[in-house]
């Protein structure tokens, strides 16, 4: 193996290392997020006009400490997640690289991005399960979740096998969803700047490309995230239709009872949140590969399939 080659264990956990510090910088505006998505459940009244009413009315009713409720499963999450998703990703890069001798075409990188997305979504799923439901419950409700494993068994016990895995292959898609537009866009988007001399490999390359790539995300995949969030809702689900249903009829009844752009609720939110989670992702991602390669930054040369890929 080439010293300078990062092999597959360290992809793994420079994924997992990057996804939980970006997590825990950014997860105050997942709250905000969230929060939108699941206000004026079953009318067309959004409950939160603007994020700041959002942030106005947490700090004022729970405290600033409110916007960390979560945050250990969110981090646990995410390093199984990230962990996995460009792990998985990378890897079959490296080897389509290694067995063609030329990066992955378009359609290509589309089936590797579908499938690290899976797997990192069925598998994360339960840590998301934990974290949007302890985000949905009222405060006096949230004191009895006390630890991931702890609020799992809860919602296990409460809600039974069929509560647990009902968002799962929404989850699923979602996380695939996601991971095609980002992976792809923005691998795309670096390369064409590259080639082209647009830009250099540079931290301004970096951002450009993962702003470009969290705007493609955002539009794409709000959808099916807000039909997860609403199924792992916490509150009874016989008082909410929409989360006693599946995912496709979950879907139907947003969009008549909310109308079709409430399944963007949270976007402006959203991209701000994914737009510094990927920035700050994507940064300490290429501080790790580069401590772990020993070359200086200014350096480094450019290899057609070095593009790690990053995202929430």
């Amino acid at each position: 193996m080439d010293s300078k080659e990062v092999p597959v264990i360290f992809k793994f956990l420079f994924g997992s290392i990057s996804g939980a510090f970006a997590e825990s910088i950014t997860f105050p505006l997942f709250i905000i997020k969230t929060v939108m998505q699941t206000s004026g459940v079953g009318s067309r009244n959004k409950g939160y006009k603007t994020s700041f009413d959002v942030f106005h009315s947490i700090i004022k009713g729970e405290g600033f400490i409110s916007f960390y409720s979560g945050l250990g499963p969110a981090i646990a999450k995410h390093k199984m997640f990230s962990g996995i998703k460009i792990g998985v990703y990378q890897t079959l890069v490296d080897y389509h690289h290694k067995q063609f001798d030329t990066s992955p075409p378009f359609r290509v990188k589309v089936l590797y991005a579908t499938t690290s997305g899976a797997l990192a979504g069925f598998f994360s799923h339960p840590y998301d399960l934990v974290r949007i439901r302890i985000l949905t419950s009222p405060a006096e409700e949230r004191m009895r979740f006390r630890g991931v494993y702890r609020t799992f068994w809860e919602i296990r016990k409460k809600d039974g096998i069929r509560g647990v895995f009902k968002a799962a292959p929404v989850t699923v898609l979602r996380a695939s969803v996601a991971a095609i537009t980002k992976f792809v866009a923005y691998s795309e988007a670096k390369e064409y700047l590259i080639k082209n001399d647009l830009i250099g490999d540079k931290v301004a390359c970096h951002m450009l490309c993962s702003l470009a790539a969290t705007l493609c995300m955002c539009f794409l995949y709000l959808p099916f995230d807000a039909v997860k969030v609403r199924l792992q809702y916490f509150y009874d689900f016989e008082s909410i239709p929409q989360c006693n249903s599946g995912s496709v009829d979950c879907f139907m009844k947003i969009v008549r009872q909310e109308g079709y752009l409430a399944l963007w609720k949270g976007f402006t939110p959203a991209v701000v949140c994914y737009g510094f989670y990927n920035i700050i992702f994507f940064l300490t991602m290429e501080n790790l590969l580069r401590m772990h390669k020993e070359v200086p930054y200014s350096q480094r040369k450019i290899d057609d399939d070095e593009f790690f890929e990053i995202g929430p």
